[in-house]
This record gives C-alpha cells, structure tokens and sequence, in this order.
C-alpha cells in the first residue's frame, strides 16, 4: 500500500470512529436549523402562464391516465393471485394432515426446499403488487402537489381581484386533478388488499418453513438416540421388510412429484442450464483445438493438468456445468441434486482416472459404488431390511476404502509436508465418521449412521468435484494470461506474472470454503453457524456513547477496500493501454489516470459509509470539523494534498523529467497526491512534499523535450594554428552520432590565456539521460585527435624574474 493510500486509509478510519459519536451534537445542530428556517410556500403560477401551463397540465394528466393500470388489469391479477394463494393454501391444508415428526431427514429437507420455491414464487408476486401501488401512490402524490399548487395560485389570485374566468379554469384543472387522484386512490386500495392477502401467505408459508426447521433441528439434536433395534433383531420375514414395491411407490409419489412441480415452475430455468451446458461444451472443444496450435508452460502444473483434463471436453464441460445448477436451480428438492449428482459421475470418473495415477482408481470406483448404495436409506424407512442391507454394505466399503487410502499415503507420502498432513488428518477424520457410522448401525442409532455414513461419501464427491472444477479454472487462467492475445495488452504483459498467482489462490479459497459449507450442510448445522455468525457481527458495542456493530465495520473497510483494488486496476489500464494510443499531450494520461484512481476512490469511501450504515448528512459535520483542524495544525498537510492536485492539472513536472530542487537534483519517478518520489543520479530515492515542488523554483531539465546543450573547454600551446584545431574541433563534433546538428555545434576561440589557447565547444544532443557520457567521448576524441596531430595540451607555466641576486651564492660549476 503507497504511502497516499495510508493517509487516505487513515482519514476513512477517522470518519468511521468519528461518524460514531456525531449524531449527539448533530441533532441539536440540525434542529437548529430545522427551526430557523421557514417552511417553504408553494408555487404561485404567474398570471400569464396560467392558460398555457393549465393546458398543458391536462393533457400530460390525460395521457398519465391512459398509462396506468386499468380496472380489468387489475382484476386479472386478482384473479391470479387467488389462484396461486390457493394452490399454497391447499398444500398448507395437506401438510397439516401430515406427521412431520414421524418423516426421515430427507422428507423433511425435501420439503424445506419445496416451500421455499414457495415462498420465492410469494415473494414476486408481492414484489410486483408493491412495485405496481408504489407507481400509483407517486402518481398520487405529484397530482396533489399539482393540486395544492394550484389551489395556493387561486388564493393568491382571489387577494388581487382577478378576473373570474381564470378562477373558473383553475378550478375546473383542480377538479379534474382531485378526481384523478381519487380514481389512483381506488385503484391503489384494490391492489393493497390483494398484496396484504400474499404477504398474510408469505407469513404462513415462513412459519411452515420454521416449523419444519424446528422439526430437523430437534432430529439434529436426537442425533444419538437408539430409533430401531440392533441390525441382528430384525425380522426378516415382517411384512414391512418384504414390501418392496409399496416405498418405491411412496417415493414416486412424494419426491417425483414435487420434481414435476418445481420443473413446471422452473421452465426458463431449464432453458437457461441448457444453454450453459451447450456452450461450455462449444467454448472446451475451441479451447482444446487452440491449445494443439500454441506450445503450453510445461512448467506450470495447472496447465499440464488442464491439457490432460481437455482431452475429454465434453466431460470437463460437464463438471463445469453443474456448479452453474447451483444458481440456476434455488431451492431444488433433493431428488434433482441426486440426479444431477449421478449424471455428473461419469465425466468425473473419466477425468479422475485420467489424472491420477492407476493405483487410485480403484477408490473412484468405490465411490461410484457407494453414491448408488445410498439410494437404499433414500427410498426405503429406516427399518426396511433393504435399508440395514445398503447401510451395512454402504458402512463396510468406507471403512475399508478409508483405511485402504490412509495406508497408502503412509506408504507413499506427497512431496510437500503440509500437504500430506492435511491429507492423511482429512483421512483421519473420515475414518472417525466412518466408524461411528457403523457403531450406530448396529447399535439402533439409524439417524446418526445416516448423517455420518452421508458425510464420507458426499464430501469425497464433492471434493473430487472441487478439485478438478479448480484445476480446469486456474488452468484457463494461466493460460489466458499467457496468451497472445492478452499480452498484446500491457497491462497483462508487465502484471500477468502479478494476477496469476494471487486468482488461483482465490479460486482455491472460494472452494475451500464451498467444501466448509457443503460440509456444514451435511451435519445441519449451516443454518445455525450461519445464525450465530450474523448475530455476532449485528451486535451492538457501545465505548462511551459511541455505538457501532462488527458488521457496520466489516462492510466499511470491505467496500473500501474493494474500491481501492478497482481503482488500481483501472487506472493500470487507463495508463498502460487505453490512454496511451490516444494522441495526448505529456502527462496528460498520468493525470487522468490519477484523477480517476482517487475520483473511484472517494465514491468507494462514500459507498463505504452508506453501506456501513451511516447517514451521509453527518459527513457535512465531520468535514467542518476536519476544517478546523487543518486551521490549527494540519496546514502543511492540506498544503501538500491541494500543491499535488495543482502538479496534476498543470503539469509542470511529469514521470521521467529531470528535475533540480535546491541542492537535489534527479529523476521523476512517481507523484503522488501528497508528495512525489525523486530518484537522484546516485541511486537514492528522496520523498519530496508537493508544497515544495509548487512554492520554490524548480528547474525542469526535460520539460518540452529532452535537448540538452554540452560544454567543453579545450586548451592547446601558443605554439598551434588555432584555424586548424578549429577545424578538427568541427570535425569531431559533426561525426559523434549522439550531438545534434540543428541547433548546429560551435567551436569558439575562448580566451588566450597564460598558458594555453582555449577554445569552448559547445553542442546539443536530444540523448539527455546520457549526456555524461556523451562529454566524455568528446573529451577523449579531442585528446585522441590532437595527439595525433602533434598538437601540444599545455599545462601551467611560469617564469621567474630576480631584481637582485647576492653575489656570493653560488649557481653551479662555472665553465
């Protein structure tokens, strides 16, 4: 997180804990100001306007009018409404006939999810009766504003004495207005009785699904008692355990029938799945034919596994598919989910086989086996002999499978040391249900060896079905993010290796969790942790007289969070992709890019507020309050945030100039909305405030372009022809590749100085980044030229004058 996201973090925290305690002084405030305003008095028409606006105000009313509902409409939905509350009535009159409390567990979540297709079919049609009376209460409502506007301007008019023919016009329009407005009214309560009718149902039918709630939590909590004698006591020859036919015929009748129900009421539904699983099978067999013409990452073990998984298409596309049922089929009934289920087992059980090595497929059979037993305790009562036959046979084959799998991973440990603990502890878990499963079997405890028994073969399922859904997922995902396509994009190009990594591990949490859940669901015990979970984050904390629930904040720093990812990304791809093909001027999409990051970020903090629950009134108030303290002691900051937003509108400084302040002088390497980062040429990286770069001079090396003009002083002995040393001067400057010609080089006679001609040269390169070494070679193109030529490179000389010399010192030998 960048420095600026801190202080912007900081200051929504500020707003959350201070927006706790602003409604005490708030109210007062705001009353004040309730009480010192006046209540604001109707519209006057003026009196030219009357006849024109009087006009057009009853043909608008006419045609409003003739666009709402009409009394047979109304009546035809009447008619349909009782139509359907009966048909929910009549299944609440026979489910009173029948004893829920003696019904299995299945029965009774059967009917948990067959009152709650009830209850959604309820809910729209309330929905839609309240869309249609709230329509025509507001058409009320502004035909009595219209009205009382009208009737204020008549007042008004009846003070000055007008003319009685405008009298007669207003109120012939009011007239007509006040008897529109009753029609709405009549129109309104006709429809209000038939939606106080649906919601008195939506009641019964919530209670149903509570009483029937209550029922299997009570079984849930039963969960140990002894319901049936030991397997060994079982009378084999009763009349109950040789009916074969008579349940088979119950289950038909019971959880066909719903089936039957639920599709009828479900038919775009159908439709929809279809077309999913049409084109996911279309969308696998492309995919499988693009991938033999592209080359895959060998290294990459989700792309391997998906070239395994796509060389059965359809399947993969299958496995895929039934994760769509789960929203495309709400509140299906059981049987739908078995069938889906089953028809799901084989595709599995094709790309299972295919990926895992051949010692494991014998479990994958098993399961097959196991899935299939369970329909014994699905069809037949618990003291069926069937039943015992297919639990006993369901309750020997996982304890042999899962202590067969445990044995192996002993044996044959994976790689990764968490990752076989974790698998052998999940093992080890199911064992202890497995064999609990079996203990209740033959102790009596049918319901506790059906949830146990129904955990190990569910969450096999589900979890083979996990894993390979997540491998198709991240495969394609890897390999998106690798294709040509995408990496025609810079953003995918410079942040593809960023994304990959951080989706799958995304993927792999979003089913880790739908595994916790379907686990949960098996025990019963989903709705209640879900229960406690939502009344922990909704309770109230109370610090002093501030007030605010872990859900409130929960949601404040999610949707804040969220809108700050959004706007990196964005603005990621604003920068890196749209904006840079556009034809704009220097660091025009910098600053685009930047307002837009901030402009989705503050939205997002004002979402954030409004979801959290807080009233955006008091945001005015907190706001005054951040006033006074930016007054006191918050200057430089402000300061900074408004000297950023300027670097952004005027650009005078842009990413990648080389800039000079006071004594620092580098690079622009980012800019922020409180400070900007500069880079200097000796590698460190200076944080400099934006107060600074606005309010003292700045020189801008790089401003329009990226010329910069080069100085070399060059000295030669007196004993030279300086035209000659021009000359070679000219020459070495005309053919070094990096110096411009336009402006043109100059070699200039400087100065005759004590010991040397000197000579300035100065030249322009468009390379400034590399200016540095660009003198340097000029530096030594001239040392290499005039050592060539002959050409003396003076150093400092001086003579020596004496006005008087003692006699008697001695100079060295005379001759």
């Amino acid at each position: 997180m960048t420095a600026n996201f801190r202080y912007f973090l900081a200051l929504a925290i500020a707003l959350y804990l201070f927006n706790s305690v602003t409604p005490l002084f708030a109210q007062d405030i705001i009353t004040g100001m309730v009480n010192d305003t006046s209540v604001k008095e109707p519209e006057t028409i003026p009196m030219d306007e009357i006849s024109v606006r009087s006009a057009d105000l009853m043909v608008t009313t006419r045609k409003m009018m003739e666009s709402i509902i009409s009394d047979e409409m109304i009546q035809s939905i009447d008619h349909r409404n009782d139509s359907l509350l009966g048909i929910v009535k009549g299944f609440l009159i026979a489910e009173k006939n029948i004893n829920l409390k003696a019904k299995n567990r299945r029965f009774l979540n059967n009917k948990i999810s067959f009152w709650g297709k009830i209850k959604s079919m309820v809910n729209v049609e309330k929905d839609l009766l309240a869309g249609k009376v709230q329509a025509l209460d507001k058409k009320k409502y502004d035909l009595e504003q219209k009205s009382k506007t009208w009737r204020y301007t008549r007042e008004k008019l009846s003070q000055n004495q007008s003319g009685s023919s405008v009298f007669v016009r207003i109120d012939r329009l009011t007239f007509m207005l006040d008897s529109m407005g009753k029609i709405l009214q009549t129109k309104s309560d006709k429809l209000l009785k038939v939606l106080d009718r649906t919601t008195s149902t939506e009641l019964l039918v919530e209670e149903q699904i509570e009483m029937l709630q209550k029922i299997l939590n009570s079984r849930t909590e039963a969960i140990f008692v002894l319901s049936q004698p030991p397997v060994w006591n079982i009378d084999i020859f009763s009349k109950d355990n040789t009916d074969i036919l008579g349940p088979l015929k119950q289950f038909y009748q019971m959880e066909l029938r719903d089936l039957k129900f639920y599709f009828r009421a479900s038919v775009p539904n159908i439709v929809i799945e279809l077309f999913i699983l049409l084109l996911t099978v279309f969308l696998f067999q492309v995919i499988k034919r693009k991938m033999l013409k592209y080359k895959i990452n060998e290294h990459s073990f989700y792309q391997r596994m998906l070239v395994k998984i796509l060389l059965h298409p359809i399947s993969a596309a299958l496995i895929l598919g039934i994760f769509a049922t789960i929203i495309v089929f709400p509140n299906r009934p059981l049987i739908l989910r078995d069938f889906t289920i089953i028809t799901t087992m084989i595709p599995m059980l094709i790309i299972a086989t295919t990926l895992t090595p051949t010692k494991y497929r014998t479990y994958y059979h098993l399961m097959v086996v196991l899935m299939l037993l369970q329909f014994s305790y699905f069809i037949y009562p618990s003291r069926h002999l069937l039943y015992q036959l297919g639990m006993l046979s369901i309750a020997i084959i996982e304890l042999i499978t899962v202590f067969s799998l445990y044995r192996n991973f002993v044996h044959y440990p994976l790689k990764s040391k968490f990752a076989d603990r974790l698998v052998k502890f999940i093992i080890l878990v199911h064992i202890g249900f497995a064999l609990t499963g079996f203990i209740g079997l033959i102790s009596g405890a049918s319901f506790l060896a059906e949830i146990t028994l129904g955990i190990v073969i569910l969450n096999a399922f589900v979890g083979i079905l996990l894993i390979t859904a997540s491998l198709i997922v991240n495969g394609l995902l890897e390999l998106a993010l690798e294709s040509n396509t995408l990496r025609k994009m810079n953003v995918f190009r410079l942040y593809g290796s960023y994304l990959a990594p951080r989706l799958i591990r995304l993927v792999n949490l979003g089913a880790s969790i739908y595994w916790l859940y379907i686990f949960m669901s098996n025990l019963n015990i989903h709705r209640i942790f879900i229960e406690k979970i939502t009344d922990f984050l909704n309770r109230e904390i109370n610090i002093g007289s501030a007030s605010f629930t872990l859900i409130g904040i929960v949601i404040f720093f999610l949707v804040l969070w969220l809108s700050i990812i959004i706007s990196k990304m964005l603005r990621v791809i604003l920068e890196e992709d749209v904006l840079n093909h556009l034809k704009l001027a220097k660091g025009l999409p910098h600053t685009i890019s930047v307002l837009v990051r901030y402009t989705l970020v503050t939205i997002g903090l004002m979402l954030a507020v409004s979801a959290a629950g807080m009233p955006l009134d008091n945001l005015t108030i907190i706001f005054g309050a951040f006033g006074v303290g930016i007054g006191f002691g918050l200057q430089n900051i402000f300061n900074n945030l408004v000297s950023g937003l300027i670097l952004l509108f005027e650009r005078p400084i842009q990413i990648g100039d080389t800039i000079e302040v006071g004594q620092l002088m580098g690079n622009v390497k980012s800019i922020g909305i409180r400070s900007s980062n500069v880079r200097t040429f000796d590698g460190a990286e200076v944080i400099v405030p934006n107060g600074q770069l606005v309010s003292t001079e700045v020189v801008n090396w790089t401003l329009s372009d990226q010329a910069r003009r080069i100085e070399v002083i060059a000295g030669v002995s007196y004993g030279s022809d300086p035209h000659k040393v021009k000359s070679l001067f000219e020459k070495i400057l005309r053919e070094h590749p990096d110096i411009i010609q336009e402006p043109e080089p100059r070699v200039l006679f400087n100065d005759l100085g004590s010991s040397s001609l000197d000579f300035r040269l100065l030249f322009w390169t468009s390379n400034f980044d590399e200016w540095l070494r660009i003198r340097s070679e000029v530096i030594f193109s001239i040392f290499d030229v005039l050592k060539a030529e002959g050409i003396e490179i003076p150093f400092p000389q001086q003579d020596l004058h004496l006005r008087s010399v003692d006699p008697n010192i001695s100079f060295g030998k005379e001759k």
